[in-house]
């Protein structure tokens, strides 16, 4: 005889893996062996992040506020992270994937190591269940143990600050940005600079100071050493110069 399938939408069984793989990441980060179980509670620390899973897992209704015996309240799991996606699967939450899925991504991408880019990536073991749900549905690919993102996750990727509107992933662009920075920097720098630091006759605070001084705009500029100086991002900046000096 054929075991029978699980009843429930593909939607609900896949917001429940969702709130499942950030329960049990979220307890943890809270100090907790994991994994996720019902009475569990985890707090959001003021983190815009953290504060948005809060709310997508109250939502969703896994976890809802309830009163403690000293009067506070209080959010905990009313179910095992475990039996999330069949709790889930006979609820109407069609309406609400977005939300659940934008948490994950704030939270999975953010903090727990999934990639956010484009291309083919081995995907974490603790986000692997709830990466399959999303190729299930469409908003990823799978091949063999390799997962990527479609488009068709762009909208939430965007609402939760990790892709720009065209699609291209804001660490991504920000690091292109700063590698061109450096070989900017590097190639239109004073001579006697440049041999400077691939000399070591610079030392590295030195080296941050003169970049807070001169290089302003992505332009080198006159600069008086009695000036106050003010940090932006130098130090950064100051590695990767020594480091592209090494290179040469």
């Amino acid at each position: 005889m054929n075991k029978p399938i699980a009843i429930g939408t593909l939607e609900g069984r896949l917001s429940g893996h969702l709130a499942a793989a950030l329960a049990n990441h979220l307890v943890k980060a809270e100090g907790s062996a994991g994994p996720a179980r019902k009475g569990d509670t985890f707090w959001h620390s003021a983190m815009t992040d953290f504060e948005f899973a809060h709310a997508a897992l109250e939502a969703i209704g896994v976890f809802p506020p309830g009163k403690c015996p000293d009067g506070r309240t209080i959010n905990v799991f009313i179910v095992d992270a475990e039996q999330m996606p069949d709790f889930l699967a006979t609820h109407d939450v069609s309406n609400l994937v977005p939300e659940i899925l934008e948490a994950f991504v704030r939270v999975a991408c953010g903090y727990g190591g999934l990639p956010d880019r484009g291309n083919w990536f081995t995907c974490p073991e603790k986000w692997e269940v709830a990466m399959k749900y999303l190729a299930l549905v469409g908003y990823a690919e799978q091949s063999g143990s390799r997962f990527r993102w479609t488009v068709m996750v762009k909208p939430v990727m965007v609402a939760a600050h990790l892709w720009d509107e065209k699609g291209q992933p804001l660490d991504e662009l920000a690091e292109t940005e700063f590698e061109a920075e450096v070989e900017r920097a590097w190639q239109t720098m004073p001579d006697t600079l440049r041999e400077a630091i691939r000399s070591s006759n610079i030392g590295f605070i030195e080296l941050v100071k003169v970049l807070a001084l001169s290089w302003k705009d992505e332009r080198w500029h006159d600069f008086n050493r009695d000036q106050p100086v003010a940090l932006t991002g130098q130090i950064p900046l100051a590695n990767a110069l020594i480091e592209r000096a090494r290179a040469s």
